[in-house]
Order: structure tokens, then sequence, then C-alpha cells
């Protein structure tokens, strides 16, 4: 439009100064708010330079595209700049809303102590792997298992120390299961697992390593040594009759499996 460029000093000062600016808040201090602002005055103010630049002068033979286009940066400088910040702020919102819920939820799915499932997300877990297991025709066993003479250690010494022996129990019981497999502190010091597409017999062979991890690894606590051991009760699904399956009815059944273990003598796998 033959007009004299803008001098490259003052915009190469203003480039390191935002990059500095931007960099600061990205690195040195997290900062989501200064930096929405550092780019919101940036727009700002290259939209008002690009408007200014092209509004027609009274020489200017071409008026009416270059207007149009001015308008077109003044609306980008005085609404963009701010959209920005108003659509930043409720991502952020969203994200941190978002985040909670998810908090919420899965406290609500975890046992505060131990740090597996509770019962009530279990039921929700097992519920759906069972209405998958029936319609694939496939076995799913649960394990029930349950800590030896458990009152006689939180009597001995006391429940904090016993609460320490439940989750070392539960970190044992956690490297030694499966990854597909689903551990939830039942209640009390029971504890039940879910294993799907997995029969009888390898439950039987996974709880036999459990209970031999728990049995060969102690607890020092305080300078103390806590030995323990526990029982486990074992149940799976009937292909013949696995429509009418459901958890209740298995847990039902481990959980008389694991009385079984409990009368002959303890430290023992029953199904």
């Amino acid at each position: 439009m033959g007009r004299k460029p803008f001098k490259i000093a003052p915009f190469a000062a203003l480039l390191l100064i935002y990059v500095a600016f931007m960099g600061y808040y990205s690195t040195a201090e997290i900062n989501l708010t200064a930096r929405t602002i550092g780019t919101s005055l940036i727009t700002l103010l290259y939209s008002l330079l690009a408007a200014w630049s092209l509004w027609p002068r009274v020489r200017d033979v071409v008026t009416i595209s270059c207007r149009l286009m001015a308008y077109i940066f003044i609306f980008h400088a005085l609404f963009e700049a701010i959209a920005i910040s108003i659509l930043t702020a409720m991502a952020y919102i969203t994200m941190t809303t978002e985040h909670l819920q998810n908090d919420l939820r899965r406290q609500a799915q975890i046992d505060p102590l131990t740090g597996c499932y509770n019962r009530r997300a279990f039921y929700a877990i097992a519920d759906h792997s069972l209405s998958r297991s029936k319609r694939d025709r496939e076995i799913t066993s649960f394990i029930m298992l349950d800590l030896d003479h458990f009152k006689a250690i939180n009597d001995t010494h006391g429940h904090l120390t016993g609460d320490e022996v439940l989750k070392h129990v539960v970190d044992i019981v956690a490297d030694v299961k499966r990854e597909q497999d689903t551990l939830s502190r039942y209640g009390g010091e029971e504890f039940i697992i879910m294993l799907p597409n997995t029969p009888s017999r390898e439950a039987a062979a996974v709880a036999e390593r459990i209970r031999r991890s728990v049995e060969q690894s102690p607890v020092e606590i305080d300078g103390i040594t806590i030995k323990s051991t526990i029982s486990l009760g074992i149940a799976a699904t009937d292909l013949e009759n696995i429509d009418n399956s459901n958890v209740g009815t298995l847990i039902s059944k481990a959980d008389r499996a694991l009385y079984n273990a409990k009368k002959r003598g303890r430290n023992r796998v029953e199904q």
C-alpha cells in the first residue's frame, strides 16, 4: 500500500519479552492464567496494529476491502483475545471438575487402608465380568481369603500394627496374583479375588502361591517380626449351569470353602 513499514527494533524487543514471559510461567512457575493473559495481550496488540495498518487513508485508492480487513482485525482484537481467555478458563474449570470427579469416583471404589477395591466396586466389576464370561462360555473363579488369628495380632500388638500387617499381606497378594485378576477387600481381614477365564484347578494353583508367599514373608514393625498366615477358599462357575451363576452365589461358595479351610487347621486352600 506504499506505506513505510514499522521499525523492527520495538517488535524484536517485544518478542524477547514475550518469550521470556511465557518461558518463565511455563517452567520456573507454572501459571496457566498468566500465560493466557500474555497470549491474549499479544493477540490484542498485533490485531490492533494490523487494523491500524490496513485502515484506508484519504489517498488510498482501495478502501472497501482494506476497511473490511481492518474491521476483521478489530473484531479479532476485541473478541478473540477475550474469547481465548474465557474458553481457556472454561476448559481449565472443566479439567479441574473432571479431575475432582474422577478422584471422588476413585475414592468411592478404593479401600482407604489397603488401596485395593472395596466391596461395592468389586460387585460392579464382578457383575460385568461374569456377564461377559457367560456370553463367551468361560469359567470364572473366586478366591476368598482371610488372615489367620488376626484378632490375636490386634490384641497383642495393637490395631495400628494390625493395619500394617493387613497392608503387608495385600502387597504380597497384589504381587503374586495375575494382572487380569481383581483383588478387593471384602470386609475386616477378609479379601476376595476374581479370576476371569480360570478353572478351579488353576485358581487353586494361584491360591497356593499366595498362601505360600504370605507364610514365607513375615513383616517387621517397630523391631518386632510378625508372622502371618492365610486360609483360602475357592469357587468356580459351572459351565453346565453357567447361565444361573451370579456373583452372590459364587461368593457364598468361596466363603463356605474358606470356612472349611479354617475348620481343617487354617493356612490351607480348600475348594
